[in-house]
């Protein structure tokens, strides 16, 4: 009577039966509750059924699942013709028993929504209705066996990352739904992009300074090179004078020397990009590149009438040789 005043036209009961054949049988009951209109009694229809294979069939199939989806935090066996969710393994998600339609299952639609609700992430929950209706997943499934996405759930301790997945076996039809904590995973794909946008940055550095570097020398190419053509044009106004043009010959033939050096220095930059180039250990006079430099930047210096002074450390006069690479670019 309570069953039917709270609107429960059918109550169904399975159990072990023992048959005239004395084998033992899983078998359900079902009683088809109806008002009698001629003296408005309660009555039912009662019949029986023997459900023994197709308890079967379902073991089997839970078992296929259980073995398949071991990882899985929840995994579920879907129906798609009646639109049912059957939970085989559950262990981070409670669903109220009014939700429950019979045994362990319960109305698709009702038991996603209520889990989108309690535990997906607000921003997350449009995008994983849209991608978990059943029309959308059989759309999917009906061309390729799997289909699955990433969305974040909310916890005591934060947010996390999950994966949903279907899984569909041609061979006997089953289509099972898993859950799975991807965190690590996602954590180690957040950990290579951040490795990739530090060597891209590493990379666009290297660029920067390459550029940079090929500027400078650029420009200090043309100072050895100016003072090379302005001795030219001087020895023109001294034609007779054969101590003057000794002079500014000694004089291009330093400039000369000059530009080779920061040619040969350009020729280093690739050498380092390849990993080739070894440093020298070999003495050389700091004064006497002093003296060439000086006389390189004088000349430029005089020809647009800037006064050009050094000063030199007086140690520098004490220990003027030492030990290395030399580099010849003059950095501004």
């Amino acid at each position: 009577m309570k069953s039917y005043e709270d609107g429960q036209v059918e109550v169904t009961r399975v159990s072990r039966c023992l048959y005239d054949d004395d084998i033992i049988r899983l078998s359900k009951y079902v009683a088809r509750l109806l008002l009698n209109p001629s003296n408005n009694h309660l009555e039912a229809i009662l019949y029986g059924e023997d459900v023994t294979r197709t308890q079967e069939a379902y073991e089997t199939q839970v078992s296929i699942v259980q073995t398949l989806s071991s990882n899985y935090l929840n995994v579920y066996l879907i129906n798609p013709r009646e639109k049912t969710l059957s939970v085989i393994k559950q262990e981070d998600h409670d669903v109220p028993d009014p939700d429950k339609k019979h045994s362990n299952t319960y109305p698709y639609d009702l038991f996603l929504s209520d889990y989108i609700q309690q535990r997906v992430y607000p921003d997350d929950r449009t995008m994983l209705e849209e991608s978990l209706e059943l029309d959308n997943v059989m759309s999917v499934l009906s061309g390729q066996s799997e289909y699955k996405g990433n969305y974040r759930i909310n916890d005591r301790d934060g947010i996390h990352y999950y994966q949903f997945r279907f899984i569909k076996n041609e061979d006997s039809g089953i289509i099972v739904l898993g859950f799975l904590n991807v965190d690590d995973v996602v954590e180690s794909e957040i950990r290579h992009q951040k490795l990739l946008k530090e060597a891209l940055d590493a990379a666009e550095r290297a660029n920067a300074e390459k550029s940079n570097f090929l500027s400078r020398m650029s420009h200090d190419m043309r100072t050895p090179l100016n003072g090379i053509i302005g001795l030219l044009e001087i020895d023109k106004k001294h034609e007779n004078d054969i101590g003057f043009l000794k002079s500014n010959r000694e004089k291009a033939f330093i400039s000369a020397s000059h530009l080779l050096s920061l040619i040969n220095d350009v020729l280093d930059m690739s050498k380092i990009e390849e990993g080739g180039l070894v440093l020298n250990h070999e003495p050389f006079d700091l004064i006497r590149y002093e003296k060439e430099t000086q006389m390189l930047i004088n000349m430029q210096a005089q020809k647009n009438d800037i006064d050009f002074t050094v000063h030199i450390a007086p140690e520098i006069y004490e220990h003027p040789f030492v030990y290395g690479s030399l580099c010849t670019s003059v950095v501004p």
